[in-house]
């Protein structure tokens, strides 16, 4: 990675761009690498969003907090801290479930693209037209009702008339 962060395209010091790259070449059977579990998850804007509303990274400071709330700008300094502080969240739930980065992180982009929409998620009830992929439709099913977001039980957000956003930054980083 550090040969490929010489490169413009890939200066992100959060190196989304460089573990996108290297995720699709172990997942295409491109390359093998001896310690794939050290790979971690190329961390977007729907993980930014997803991970701030179910609670698994927290924004402490008032300010950015309520610019979040608005889809508000931020620094550099402040987008880097957002996404590295999920891309060491993705790390620990890695490390205390043993899955792998790159499958967490393909969980978490689905269901946050999909159900965890942006303007109006799904958190109690599935719309029929939902865009996740049937692999992770089994995870929507409740014994007490009908198909929901899989981390309704347990998220932040649940419900909420107020959500946090992903935050806004111009960058060709991601």
């Amino acid at each position: 990675m550090e040969l490929l962060s010489g490169f413009r395209a890939y200066d992100d010091p959060v190196r989304k761009k460089s573990l996108f790259f290297l995720s699709l070449m172990q997942n295409h059977g491109l390359w093998k690498f001896v310690d794939p579990e050290n790979l971690g998850p190329p961390v977007d804007y729907h993980e930014v969003r997803g991970h701030l509303r179910i609670g698994t990274v927290r924004v402490l400071d008032p300010d950015l907090r309520a610019r979040l709330y608005r889809g508000g700008e931020v620094s550099q300094v402040e987008d880097v801290a957002i996404r590295s502080s999920v891309y060491q969240a993705i790390m620990l739930l890695r490390r205390r479930s043993g899955l792998g980065p790159s499958r967490l992180h393909y969980l978490f982009w689905n269901v946050f693209r999909s159900v965890c929409t942006r303007d109006n998620p799904d958190c109690l009830r599935l719309r029929p037209e939902t865009t996740l992929p049937e692999r992770y439709l089994p995870l929507t099913v409740h014994a007490d009702g009908p198909p929901r977001c899989p981390f309704s039980g347990t998220c932040a957000s649940c419900g909420s008339a107020e959500l946090l956003l992903e935050h806004v930054f111009l960058t060709d980083w991601y």
